[in-house]
């Protein structure tokens, strides 16, 4: 049997690379760990947290947090803009948001919840990256 987390990276993994994410023309990435090479734009999947939760006698229940971060970067000289963000994060929500994902191993779930989107910038000497986060609940089970 395999765990939850992975089936469920698995099936997010399977929806995102068929939805194929793009900025203008170009293939947007998507990575569960970034390459050293890596160069923006780019989105990120890392899990956050599983949890055990209480169900039915007949069935494990768990809820599970995953998040992405799209990841774009800019010139310290060029205008800096959401625009890139907003037009990768709508795919995403396209894509994922009250989706049921393609679960294996007898999983099952409710769809898949944005539960929120948020924006942060960091600062170099060369760049400035602006990166939006979107926070995704999922409610999963297996019967016993």
């Amino acid at each position: 049997m395999s765990s939850v987390d992975l089936v469920l990276q698995k099936a997010l993994v399977q929806v995102l690379r068929a939805s194929g994410l793009v900025l203008g023309t170009a293939p947007v990435p998507l990575y569960t760990y970034v390459p050293s090479k890596a160069v923006a734009p780019y989105v990120v999947l890392d899990q956050v947290s599983t949890v055990p939760t209480t169900g039915s006698r007949a069935c494990n229940h768990w809820e599970s947090v995953f998040q992405l971060t799209v990841i774009t970067s800019f010139g310290v000289a060029d205008q800096v803009t959401d625009a890139p963000t907003l037009e990768i994060l709508g795919q995403l929500l396209a894509a994922l948001d009250g989706v049921y994902l393609p679960l294996t191993d007898d999983f099952q779930m409710h769809p898949v919840q944005v539960a929120q989107t948020r924006k942060a910038s960091r600062f170099n000497q060369n760049s400035v990256e602006v990166l939006r986060y979107i926070t995704l609940k999922m409610k999963v089970y297996q019967d016993k």
